[in-house]
């Protein structure tokens, strides 16, 4: 009796889109955390404010320090 190989294909098309949702959830509810928190630290205290534009500012300026030095 011989032994039949087999194929998985239709096994791979039923579990793909399950690893491609394991893959992607975390990045998508990382993304919508990142938003969620920028939008309520904007307009928590001070509408005027940006995190990214404080940080830049800082560097610039700690480089700009340097180059003094």
């Amino acid at each position: 009796m011989k032994k039949q190989e087999a194929s998985y294909t239709v096994e791979l098309a039923l579990l793909m889109p399950l690893v491609i949702a394991v893959l992607f959830l975390p990045i998508y509810m990382g993304y919508d955390l990142y938003d969620r928190a920028k939008q309520s630290s904007v307009s928590g205290w001070d509408a005027s404010f940006c995190a990214e534009e404080k940080v830049w500012n800082m560097k610039f300026a700690e480089k700009v320090l340097e180059e003094w030095k």
